[in-house]
């Protein structure tokens, strides 16, 4: 019988597998120093744990005392005191591992143009939805991170539950412009031996405006992004499990549903916003017009003082070149009041629609004060206008009384 001796690598051959794994390893701190200043950490962390791995697996090799490799093709690390995890020994373990950092998983966007009003009892509720629907499952750990972002460009980041519902928002004196709400949640789902993430996020505030809509449009030409960017509540799921993604999502559009719609704001701002271009276009040929009106009923005042025989082409001349000015002077004035008009509708605010810190309540009033102030101007302005072409009419009769 032939005896079989054992093959040991020699110290030399040690030493370069040795320095290969430190400058592996060296490279990889660096890797991961990059991937973290470029927002994706796991990859990095990976890496560094890829090389751990084989570090250890070198170690039992070059180790008299470690069991010998097993010859099972799916063994990736020997079989001894390795002092891995036990997940991370097999190549289908390792597999995992590796999706589970570093894998994209699909993505379910569902966007909500309708605006509601929201307080801080519906955010509760929306939880306690969300809460009751993962009790279905098979859960083992979900975890909620709720970021603020106020009026003054400040955002306030909750990473737990516990801490939003112990803050004092009663006493917080900024005003909320929209709220985000984030599930981390792992669930173990059949035919899946390692818990698998899915993500749930809710975005609730304000849309940004159709002129802004327009910039965007220009600089980025992601049709996803601009529907999210406009829409007033956006709802996005990671997932594994499609039908648990339908049901996350289905939750928040019920809980969407049961609230109570926004204010729009008073007629006349509905109205002027919609048609804002109506009105502007108007100004611009009224205004014009409405001068060379004026001009022409004054003249027919004097018309009795001239005579056919005074009709020449001089005159008629005369007449078309103080027309053609009184229109080119009207043009100026209503390019002035058009922009002005514009400048004020644009100031229109939308109602406040959050009620939940102390400073939601005072950004209510200054809303309903500004838009008073914008629609008072607007009245102002068309009381004017309508005055100047009476008061025109009546001082001509005037002026025709004191001539006769």
């Amino acid at each position: 019988m032939q005896r079989r001796r054992a093959i040991r690598s020699s110290p030399r051959s040690q030493s370069l597998a040795v320095g290969y794994l430190l400058l592996s390893l060296t490279q990889d701190v660096a890797g991961t120093v990059w991937h973290m200043w470029s927002e994706r950490p796991e990859v990095g962390s990976w890496l560094i744990l890829s090389r751990l791995s084989a570090w250890q697996a070198t170690k039992c090799v070059h180790n008299p005392k470690s069991k010998r490799m097993s010859s099972t093709n799916n063994d990736l690390v020997i079989k001894g005191e390795t002092g891995l995890p036990g997940a991370l020994t097999t190549y289908e373990g390792y597999q995992s591992a590796f999706l589970l950092l570093i894998a994209k998983p699909d993505t379910h966007i569902r966007v909500i143009r309708e605006r509601k009003y929201f307080e801080l009892a519906d955010l509760k509720n929306l939880n306690r939805m969300i809460e009751d629907k993962l009790k279905n499952h098979n859960l083992i750990v979900s975890v909620l991170q709720v970021n603020m972002v106020f009026t003054d460009s400040t955002i306030l980041e909750m990473s737990s539950w516990k801490a939003f519902e112990q803050h004092r928002w009663e006493l917080t004196p900024q005003a909320t412009q929209s709220v985000a709400m984030t599930w981390d949640i792992s669930i173990q789902l059949p035919n899946y031996q390692a818990p698998q993430r899915h993500t749930l996020k809710v975005r609730i505030g304000e849309g940004i405006s159709p002129r802004d809509m327009m910039h965007l449009m220009f600089l980025n030409d992601n049709f996803s992004e601009h529907m999210q960017a406009g829409a007033d509540v956006v709802v996005k799921v990671d997932f594994i499990n499609n039908v648990l993604a339908g049901e996350l999502i289905q939750q928040v559009v019920n809980w969407h549903s049961s609230l109570a719609a926004a204010s729009k704001g008073s007629m006349m701002q509905i109205w002027c916003t919609r048609n804002m271009g109506v009105i502007v276009n108007a100004n611009r040929s009224l205004v014009p017009i409405s001068m060379l009106f004026v001009v022409v009923y004054y003249m027919a005042t004097f018309s009795s003082s001239f005579t056919s025989a005074a009709v020449t082409p001089i005159l008629i001349a005369w007449v078309l070149f103080a027309a053609l000015g009184v229109l080119r002077l009207g043009d100026v004035i209503s390019t002035w009041v058009a922009r002005l008009l514009s400048r004020k509708i644009d100031a229109f605010e939308p109602p406040a629609r959050f009620a939940i810190t102390k400073g939601d309540e005072r950004e209510v009033k200054r809303v309903d004060d500004s838009n008073r102030d914008v629609r008072n101007w607007l009245v102002i302005r068309f009381v004017i206008y309508i005055a100047s072409l009476t008061a025109a009419v009546v001082m001509k009769h005037v002026i025709e009384g004191l001539l006769d």
